[in-house]
């Protein structure tokens, strides 16, 4: 992503660089750059979903909130829906079967569930975080049956919140430091910095995998601060026990191990779009959209004057934040049972471009992209399925599965 000349100078002195290991005597693979034919490549994505989950087992009117959903060995989906704080079962032809955790804070309850994933041993991990307070990880088996609850551990020396964003089939969970605002004394534009950390599944630190750039924040005087439009930061995604990310900074996917090994590089060459003067409009409007929506709670309370200052702040940088000349490359990256990488490419704020990911196989050779419905939003790919949400405002969310096709042998790759 690219910025001004006033902003690239702002950025210069504080820009960070992902990971902890060196890059030196690594393989590099530089990705083929024309993927974009998708008849033929060895990845294929039905038109149409296969199996559809709805909330037909509601009273109407309460729609589903979908924040996760994953499906087991026996074919059974589970859903995390947040706007019943409920982990809901479907069978594999999208039957509802019973709701597994409702709302609660007794064993097995959820105070507010943020996301879902399959687990070690075919069960699932559900993550359940308030806003202020820490995670709680809560682990339940396949069958439905709660197993056990734990809140991570933070590293010593580590005070802020921590995050989870990926978790690996073999049981371990990669969790990354959130980091707080801090006050600045002049304009500057720099990346937050953020630790990652692999934890054992009884919630024990263990491996600092490296430390990676956040998005890009500008900051001026006192807390007037505020994201990047379009801006974000280190993506991550894991299998096995390896972790993949992608730098928004220089493009590059890397591949670590555990222990933070860097093994390799996927260098795809693929062009950034441009952002257009219709996409800085309705930037700055949606920046200060979020400046107001994150602080309305507090308008007709009794806090400090302190505070009020910090809420005015925050609502003015919106409308001083510089805007990018380039989008990123990718938004999202997954990786699928047999160890080929999606990368999902980044869309306009407007959401009237493609929605394209384009797909590496185990060895880094870009082989294809996948076309998928516009409003859909990919929460999980299995081996032969690949699971999103659909967001309508009028028929609300349903989960689709779609079926996956694979024309070569991914066995092969890894």
């Amino acid at each position: 992503m690219r910025l001004s000349v006033l902003a690239q100078f702002l950025f210069a002195a504080g820009q960070a660089v992902s990971g902890c290991a060196t890059e030196a005597g690594n393989r590099r693979v530089d990705a083929a750059g024309d993927t974009s034919s998708i008849a033929g490549a060895p990845v294929v994505v039905s038109a149409s979903p296969s199996v559809t989950l709805r909330a037909d087992h509601r009273d109407a009117g309460i729609p589903l909130h979908v924040v996760g959903a994953t499906r087991l060995s026996n074919g059974t989906y589970i859903v995390a829906d947040a706007g019943t704080n409920e982990l809901l079962a479907y069978d594999s032809a999208g039957a509802f079967l019973r709701r597994i955790a409702r709302k609660g804070t007794g064993p097995g309850e959820l105070r507010r569930v943020t996301a879902v994933w399959r687990y070690a041993g075919d069960s699932v991990v559900v993550v359940d975080a308030l806003p202020l307070g820490p995670a709680r990880i809560s682990v339940f088996a396949p069958e439905g049956r709660w197993v056990r609850t734990w809140s991570p551990q933070a590293p010593p020396g580590v005070s802020v919140a921590l995050a989870v964003r990926a978790v690996a089939n073999r049981g371990h969970l990669f969790m990354v430091t959130t980091t707080p605002l801090r006050p600045a004394r002049g304009r500057v534009i720099d990346r937050e910095l953020e630790r990652g950390y692999w934890y054992d599944n009884d919630g024990r630190p263990g491996t600092l995998a490296g430390t990676f750039a956040g998005p890009l924040r500008y900051r001026s005087s006192g807390m007037k601060q505020a994201l990047i439009p379009f801006s974000i930061g280190t993506q991550f995604a894991a299998h096995n026990d390896e972790l993949y990310t992608w730098d928004p900074d220089s493009s590059v996917i890397r591949r670590y191990r555990q222990d933070g090994t860097l093994i390799d590089l996927i260098s795809p060459a693929i062009r950034a779009d441009r952002v257009r003067p219709r996409d800085a409009r309705l930037a700055r409007r949606h920046a200060r959209e979020i400046a107001r929506r994150r602080f309305a709670p507090l308008r007709n309370r009794n806090i400090p004057q302190s505070l009020r200052q910090t809420i005015r702040d925050q609502i003015a940088a919106a409308d001083e934040v510089p805007i990018p000349t380039t989008f990123p490359v990718f938004e999202r990256i997954l990786v699928d049972p047999h160890g080929y990488l999606w990368a999902a490419r980044f869309r306009r704020p407007d959401r009237l471009d493609p929605n394209v990911w384009w797909v590496f196989d185990g060895d880094g050779r870009g082989v294809g992209a996948a076309r998928l419905p516009d409003a859909l939003s990919v929460l999980e790919i299995g081996g032969d399925y690949l699971i999103g949400v659909r967001r309508d405002l009028v028929a609300g969310e349903n989960v689709e599965v779609f079926n996956i096709r694979r024309t070569a042998d991914p066995s092969r790759d890894r």
